[in-house]
């Protein structure tokens, strides 16, 4: 048999067992996927959306938390982005030449 031989390559990866943390991180992503379908977008009377869950009962703590994170990431970004965007060496006012 081959090494790069497919039916090798799925047998090996059979015989492979999830570690606890694998697992762990197979689980959660369920959950956030899961709690991501529960959400629904209403408008309101003043045309804004908000999202929230269709049923009280139904959670979205983990795709609210993702989101945030997500946000405050690209707000750093973005500030970033202008600050490198500045020249070193501004000028600011008016020059003028007699």
């Amino acid at each position: 048999m081959q090494e790069d031989d497919p039916e090798n390559a799925d047998e090996t990866a059979k015989k492979k067992k999830l570690t606890v943390e694998e697992k762990a991180i197979f689980l959660e992503g369920d959950a956030l996927q899961i709690e991501m379908g529960n959400i629904v977008m209403r408008t309101t009377t003043g045309n804004i959306a908000l999202y929230d869950v269709a049923r009280a009962s139904q959670h979205k703590d983990r795709y609210s938390s993702l989101s945030m994170a997500v946000r405050y990431i690209a707000e750093l970004e973005e500030t970033r982005k202008r600050r490198l965007m500045q020249p070193k060496e501004a000028c600011i006012g008016v020059v003028s030449k007699f």
